[in-house]
Protein backbone atom coordinates (compact mmCIF):
# COMPACT_ATOMS: atom_id res chain seq x y z
CA UNK A 1 0.00 0.00 0.00
CA UNK A 2 1.61 3.49 -0.75
CA UNK A 3 1.01 6.21 0.86
CA UNK A 4 0.16 9.97 -0.90
CA UNK A 5 2.40 12.90 0.30
CA UNK A 6 0.89 15.19 3.19
CA UNK A 7 -1.00 17.33 0.60
CA UNK A 8 -3.40 14.80 -0.74
CA UNK A 9 -4.88 12.09 0.46
CA UNK A 10 -4.03 8.06 0.89
CA UNK A 11 -4.17 6.34 -2.34
CA UNK A 12 -4.87 2.55 -1.89
CA UNK A 13 -3.99 0.05 -4.68
CA UNK A 14 -4.16 -3.68 -5.34
CA UNK A 15 -3.27 -6.61 -7.48
CA UNK A 16 -5.75 -6.83 -10.25
CA UNK A 17 -7.08 -9.82 -11.68
CA UNK A 18 -4.88 -10.36 -14.71
CA UNK A 19 -1.63 -9.09 -12.86
CA UNK A 20 -0.44 -5.39 -12.24
CA UNK A 21 -2.07 -2.69 -10.01
CA UNK A 22 -5.15 -0.78 -9.63
CA UNK A 23 -6.48 1.84 -7.53
CA UNK A 24 -8.95 1.25 -5.07
CA UNK A 25 -11.11 4.45 -3.84
CA UNK A 26 -11.67 4.52 -0.13
CA UNK A 27 -13.67 7.23 -0.10
CA UNK A 28 -10.87 10.19 0.60
CA UNK A 29 -9.71 10.72 -2.61
CA UNK A 30 -12.62 13.05 -3.64
CA UNK A 31 -13.94 10.63 -6.66
CA UNK A 32 -17.31 9.55 -7.27
CA UNK A 33 -18.03 6.39 -8.76
CA UNK A 34 -19.42 2.84 -7.58
CA UNK A 35 -16.23 2.37 -5.53
CA UNK A 36 -16.46 5.94 -3.99
CA UNK A 37 -17.03 5.76 -0.02
CA UNK A 38 -16.46 1.68 0.09
CA UNK A 39 -13.86 0.31 2.27
CA UNK A 40 -11.46 -2.49 0.73
CA UNK A 41 -12.64 -5.13 2.01
CA UNK A 42 -16.16 -3.94 0.40
CA UNK A 43 -14.84 -3.74 -2.59
CA UNK A 44 -13.37 -6.61 -2.70
CA UNK A 45 -16.18 -8.90 -1.32
CA UNK A 46 -18.47 -6.97 -4.35
CA UNK A 47 -18.59 -10.08 -6.24
CA UNK A 48 -21.98 -9.50 -7.90
CA UNK A 49 -20.44 -5.90 -9.47
CA UNK A 50 -17.38 -7.94 -10.74
CA UNK A 51 -19.06 -10.63 -12.23
CA UNK A 52 -21.15 -8.14 -13.92
CA UNK A 53 -18.50 -6.12 -16.09
CA UNK A 54 -18.25 -9.45 -18.00
CA UNK A 55 -22.06 -10.20 -18.39
CA UNK A 56 -23.10 -9.62 -22.28
CA UNK A 57 -24.91 -6.51 -22.99
CA UNK A 58 -28.46 -7.39 -24.45
CA UNK A 59 -29.90 -5.97 -27.52
CA UNK A 60 -32.46 -6.82 -30.18
CA UNK A 61 -31.19 -9.65 -31.24
CA UNK A 62 -31.09 -11.45 -27.69
CA UNK A 63 -35.02 -11.13 -27.73
CA UNK A 64 -36.15 -14.51 -27.05
CA UNK A 65 -39.78 -14.96 -27.03
CA UNK A 66 -42.36 -16.16 -24.27
CA UNK A 67 -43.76 -19.67 -25.09
CA UNK A 68 -47.05 -18.54 -24.12
CA UNK A 69 -46.77 -15.38 -26.71
CA UNK A 70 -44.64 -18.06 -29.36
CA UNK A 71 -47.95 -20.61 -29.09
CA UNK A 72 -50.43 -17.85 -29.89
CA UNK A 73 -49.10 -16.66 -32.71
CA UNK A 74 -47.94 -20.29 -33.80
CA UNK A 75 -51.56 -21.00 -33.83
CA UNK A 76 -52.63 -18.10 -35.48
CA UNK A 77 -49.82 -18.20 -38.21
CA UNK A 78 -51.66 -22.18 -38.78
CA UNK A 79 -55.32 -20.95 -39.22
CA UNK A 80 -54.17 -18.04 -41.68
CA UNK A 81 -51.47 -19.87 -43.94
CA UNK A 82 -53.33 -23.65 -43.52
CA UNK A 83 -50.08 -25.40 -42.38
CA UNK A 84 -51.51 -28.51 -40.96
CA UNK A 85 -50.08 -30.25 -37.87
CA UNK A 86 -48.16 -32.62 -39.91
CA UNK A 87 -45.67 -30.28 -41.04
CA UNK A 88 -42.64 -29.91 -39.72
CA UNK A 89 -42.43 -25.84 -37.88
CA UNK A 90 -38.42 -25.32 -37.18
CA UNK A 91 -36.86 -22.61 -34.54
CA UNK A 92 -32.91 -22.48 -35.70
CA UNK A 93 -32.55 -19.63 -33.44
CA UNK A 94 -31.40 -19.37 -30.08
CA UNK A 95 -27.88 -18.15 -28.84
CA UNK A 96 -24.99 -19.81 -30.64
CA UNK A 97 -27.03 -21.48 -33.35
CA UNK A 98 -26.40 -21.57 -36.63
CA UNK A 99 -29.33 -21.21 -39.25
CA UNK A 100 -27.32 -22.12 -42.61
CA UNK A 101 -26.04 -25.36 -41.58
CA UNK A 102 -29.38 -26.11 -39.42
CA UNK A 103 -30.19 -29.95 -41.15
CA UNK A 104 -34.12 -28.41 -42.53
CA UNK A 105 -35.87 -31.08 -44.23
CA UNK A 106 -38.26 -30.81 -47.52
CA UNK A 107 -41.76 -29.01 -46.00
CA UNK A 108 -40.15 -27.77 -43.39
CA UNK A 109 -41.67 -24.12 -42.22
CA UNK A 110 -39.46 -21.85 -40.21
CA UNK A 111 -41.72 -19.46 -37.12
CA UNK A 112 -39.42 -18.14 -35.24
CA UNK A 113 -37.85 -14.41 -34.26
CA UNK A 114 -34.41 -14.15 -35.60
CA UNK A 115 -31.70 -11.49 -34.73
CA UNK A 116 -33.03 -8.27 -36.87
CA UNK A 117 -29.76 -7.03 -37.21
CA UNK A 118 -29.17 -9.71 -39.93
CA UNK A 119 -32.60 -10.31 -40.69
CA UNK A 120 -32.42 -9.20 -44.27
CA UNK A 121 -29.61 -11.42 -45.02
CA UNK A 122 -31.88 -14.39 -43.55
CA UNK A 123 -34.91 -13.46 -45.26
CA UNK A 124 -32.39 -13.58 -48.80
CA UNK A 125 -30.83 -16.85 -47.48
CA UNK A 126 -34.15 -18.62 -47.21
CA UNK A 127 -35.89 -16.87 -50.22
CA UNK A 128 -33.17 -18.60 -52.41
CA UNK A 129 -33.91 -22.17 -51.14
CA UNK A 130 -37.51 -22.17 -51.30
CA UNK A 131 -37.89 -22.24 -47.01
CA UNK A 132 -41.34 -21.22 -46.25
CA UNK A 133 -41.10 -18.84 -43.04
CA UNK A 134 -42.97 -16.66 -40.44
CA UNK A 135 -40.53 -14.34 -38.92
CA UNK A 136 -40.79 -11.85 -36.30
CA UNK A 137 -39.41 -8.25 -37.23
CA UNK A 138 -39.46 -4.69 -35.91
CA UNK A 139 -42.48 -2.89 -36.72
CA UNK A 140 -40.60 0.77 -37.48
CA UNK A 141 -38.19 -0.88 -39.72
CA UNK A 142 -40.83 -3.45 -41.55
CA UNK A 143 -40.78 -1.70 -45.19
CA UNK A 144 -36.86 -1.79 -45.89
CA UNK A 145 -38.22 -5.51 -47.31
CA UNK A 146 -41.05 -3.61 -49.34
CA UNK A 147 -39.02 -4.93 -52.22
CA UNK A 148 -38.63 -8.83 -51.57
CA UNK A 149 -41.47 -11.31 -52.65
CA UNK A 150 -42.82 -11.44 -48.90
CA UNK A 151 -45.62 -10.93 -47.56
CA UNK A 152 -44.91 -7.60 -44.47
CA UNK A 153 -47.73 -8.55 -42.04
CA UNK A 154 -48.25 -4.97 -40.16
CA UNK A 155 -49.20 -6.07 -36.14
CA UNK A 156 -47.76 -3.23 -34.02
CA UNK A 157 -47.36 -6.05 -31.12
CA UNK A 158 -45.89 -4.74 -28.14
CA UNK A 159 -44.36 -7.87 -27.08
CA UNK A 160 -41.88 -8.04 -23.71
CA UNK A 161 -39.22 -10.66 -24.60
CA UNK A 162 -37.38 -12.99 -21.80
CA UNK A 163 -34.38 -10.35 -21.71
CA UNK A 164 -36.95 -7.60 -20.53
CA UNK A 165 -36.96 -5.70 -23.97
CA UNK A 166 -40.22 -4.38 -25.16
CA UNK A 167 -40.21 -4.22 -29.14
CA UNK A 168 -43.14 -3.01 -30.63
CA UNK A 169 -43.30 -6.44 -33.59
CA UNK A 170 -44.61 -6.93 -37.05
CA UNK A 171 -44.00 -10.53 -38.77
CA UNK A 172 -42.31 -11.09 -42.72
CA UNK A 173 -43.69 -14.25 -44.43
CA UNK A 174 -43.78 -16.31 -47.63
CA UNK A 175 -46.75 -18.29 -46.38
CA UNK A 176 -49.68 -15.88 -46.87
CA UNK A 177 -52.22 -17.54 -49.41
CA UNK A 178 -52.07 -15.40 -52.70
CA UNK A 179 -48.86 -13.45 -51.40
CA UNK A 180 -50.33 -9.69 -50.95
CA UNK A 181 -47.55 -7.41 -50.27
CA UNK A 182 -48.81 -6.11 -47.28
CA UNK A 183 -51.37 -7.16 -44.54
CA UNK A 184 -52.30 -5.38 -41.44
CA UNK A 185 -54.48 -7.71 -39.52
CA UNK A 186 -55.54 -6.77 -35.69
CA UNK A 187 -56.95 -9.89 -34.79
CA UNK A 188 -52.97 -10.95 -34.10
CA UNK A 189 -52.04 -8.12 -32.57
CA UNK A 190 -54.98 -8.84 -29.87
CA UNK A 191 -54.34 -12.19 -29.43
CA UNK A 192 -50.59 -11.21 -28.48
CA UNK A 193 -51.78 -8.77 -26.26
CA UNK A 194 -54.21 -11.51 -24.36
CA UNK A 195 -51.12 -13.75 -24.51
CA UNK A 196 -49.06 -11.18 -22.59
CA UNK A 197 -51.51 -10.33 -19.84
CA UNK A 198 -51.54 -14.31 -18.78
CA UNK A 199 -48.21 -14.49 -18.63
CA UNK A 200 -48.31 -10.88 -16.58
CA UNK A 201 -50.57 -13.24 -14.56
CA UNK A 202 -53.21 -10.33 -14.46
CA UNK A 203 -55.87 -8.69 -16.58
CA UNK A 204 -54.95 -5.35 -17.57
CA UNK A 205 -57.84 -3.14 -16.90
CA UNK A 206 -58.61 -1.39 -20.01
CA UNK A 207 -60.25 1.57 -19.96
CA UNK A 208 -62.89 3.39 -21.83
CA UNK A 209 -61.90 6.05 -24.21
CA UNK A 210 -64.47 9.21 -25.12
CA UNK A 211 -64.68 11.42 -27.11
CA UNK A 212 -66.43 14.98 -26.83
CA UNK A 213 -67.83 17.31 -28.86
CA UNK A 214 -66.19 20.38 -29.90
CA UNK A 215 -67.42 23.19 -27.50
CA UNK A 216 -65.90 21.14 -24.86
CA UNK A 217 -62.05 21.00 -24.12
CA UNK A 218 -59.75 19.10 -22.18
CA UNK A 219 -56.08 19.94 -21.29
CA UNK A 220 -54.90 16.82 -22.96
CA UNK A 221 -56.81 17.99 -26.08
CA UNK A 222 -54.81 21.84 -26.10
CA UNK A 223 -51.10 20.26 -25.12
CA UNK A 224 -51.71 17.83 -27.98
CA UNK A 225 -53.14 20.03 -31.05
CA UNK A 226 -51.86 23.07 -29.82
CA UNK A 227 -48.79 23.50 -27.74
CA UNK A 228 -46.65 20.20 -28.07
CA UNK A 229 -46.61 21.50 -31.87
CA UNK A 230 -45.79 24.75 -31.52
CA UNK A 231 -49.29 26.78 -32.08
CA UNK A 232 -50.73 29.43 -29.81
CA UNK A 233 -54.02 29.93 -28.52
CA UNK A 234 -55.84 32.34 -26.10
CA UNK A 235 -59.30 32.05 -24.75
CA UNK A 236 -60.87 34.99 -23.05
CA UNK A 237 -62.48 34.24 -19.56
CA UNK A 238 -66.22 35.39 -20.40
CA UNK A 239 -66.10 32.53 -23.05
CA UNK A 240 -65.19 29.75 -21.15
CA UNK A 241 -67.28 27.60 -18.40
CA UNK A 242 -65.47 25.05 -15.99
CA UNK A 243 -67.35 21.59 -16.01
CA UNK A 244 -66.83 18.40 -14.47
CA UNK A 245 -69.07 16.12 -16.57
CA UNK A 246 -71.30 16.54 -19.29
CA UNK A 247 -74.89 16.62 -18.19
CA UNK A 248 -75.29 12.78 -20.33
CA UNK A 249 -72.62 11.73 -18.71
CA UNK A 250 -73.95 11.92 -14.95
CA UNK A 251 -76.34 8.97 -15.39
CA UNK A 252 -73.15 6.87 -16.01
CA UNK A 253 -71.75 8.67 -12.76
CA UNK A 254 -68.67 9.30 -15.31
CA UNK A 255 -66.62 12.72 -14.97
CA UNK A 256 -63.97 14.34 -17.45
CA UNK A 257 -60.76 13.15 -16.14
CA UNK A 258 -59.06 16.16 -15.08
CA UNK A 259 -62.05 18.38 -15.99
CA UNK A 260 -62.88 20.40 -18.76
CA UNK A 261 -64.06 23.66 -20.07
CA UNK A 262 -67.14 24.48 -22.44
CA UNK A 263 -65.59 26.74 -24.37
CA UNK A 264 -67.54 29.39 -27.24
CA UNK A 265 -68.51 28.67 -30.70
CA UNK A 266 -66.25 31.14 -30.93
CA UNK A 267 -63.15 30.10 -29.55
CA UNK A 268 -63.47 26.55 -31.00
CA UNK A 269 -63.17 27.89 -34.31
CA UNK A 270 -60.42 29.41 -33.53
CA UNK A 271 -58.75 26.36 -31.97
CA UNK A 272 -59.75 24.55 -35.06
CA UNK A 273 -57.96 27.11 -37.13
CA UNK A 274 -54.54 27.40 -34.80
CA UNK A 275 -54.61 24.12 -35.01
CA UNK A 276 -54.59 23.56 -39.06
CA UNK A 277 -52.52 26.10 -38.97
CA UNK A 278 -49.79 24.26 -37.57
CA UNK A 279 -50.48 21.06 -39.20
CA UNK A 280 -49.89 22.92 -42.08
CA UNK A 281 -46.42 23.33 -40.72
CA UNK A 282 -45.51 19.87 -41.02
CA UNK A 283 -43.62 19.22 -44.36
CA UNK A 284 -45.52 16.81 -46.46
CA UNK A 285 -43.56 15.57 -49.45
CA UNK A 286 -45.11 15.56 -52.37
CA UNK A 287 -45.62 12.86 -54.85
CA UNK A 288 -43.65 13.34 -58.60
CA UNK A 289 -45.57 12.81 -61.54
CA UNK A 290 -43.91 9.28 -62.23
CA UNK A 291 -45.48 8.59 -58.98
CA UNK A 292 -48.53 9.24 -59.58
CA UNK A 293 -48.72 7.28 -63.02
CA UNK A 294 -47.23 4.62 -60.78
CA UNK A 295 -50.65 5.05 -58.65
CA UNK A 296 -52.94 5.39 -61.63
CA UNK A 297 -51.42 1.84 -63.15
CA UNK A 298 -52.34 0.47 -59.25
CA UNK A 299 -56.00 2.18 -59.08
CA UNK A 300 -56.66 0.07 -62.78
CA UNK A 301 -55.02 -2.87 -61.57
CA UNK A 302 -57.05 -3.40 -58.72
CA UNK A 303 -60.58 -2.47 -60.02
CA UNK A 304 -62.99 -4.15 -62.01
CA UNK A 305 -65.58 -2.63 -64.04
CA UNK A 306 -69.10 -3.76 -62.81
CA UNK A 307 -71.19 -2.30 -65.61
CA UNK A 308 -73.56 0.75 -65.91
CA UNK A 309 -70.35 3.40 -65.39
CA UNK A 310 -69.45 1.20 -61.82
CA UNK A 311 -66.54 0.32 -60.95
CA UNK A 312 -65.33 -2.15 -57.65
CA UNK A 313 -62.26 -1.98 -55.91
CA UNK A 314 -61.40 -5.27 -54.24
CA UNK A 315 -58.90 -6.08 -51.76
CA UNK A 316 -61.09 -5.47 -48.59
CA UNK A 317 -63.38 -7.22 -46.65
CA UNK A 318 -66.33 -4.62 -47.78
CA UNK A 319 -65.27 -4.16 -51.36
CA UNK A 320 -66.03 -0.04 -52.41
CA UNK A 321 -68.53 0.45 -55.45
CA UNK A 322 -68.18 3.43 -56.83
CA UNK A 323 -70.05 5.65 -59.62
CA UNK A 324 -67.30 7.21 -62.17
CA UNK A 325 -68.48 10.65 -64.17
CA UNK A 326 -67.05 11.91 -67.20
Amino acid sequence: MEKADERGPMRVVQLGLFGGMEPVDVGTTGKTGPKAGRSVKEVHEDYEGFVGKFKPKKTTDDCMTPPAVYESILQYVREVTGIGEDRRVVRPFWPGGDYENYPYEEGDVVVDNPPFSIQARILDFYIARGIGFWLFAPHLTLFAHAKRPVTLVVVNARIEYENGAKVNTDFVTNLWPGSPAVVADGRLNLRIKEAMKRLKGRDKVELPKYSYPGNLLTSAYLGTYISERGGFLEIPREEVKSVDALDSMCASKKKIFGGGILVSDAAVERAAVERAAVERATIVWPLSEREREIIRRLNRAGMTEEGDGRWRIGGGRQPVQLKLFE
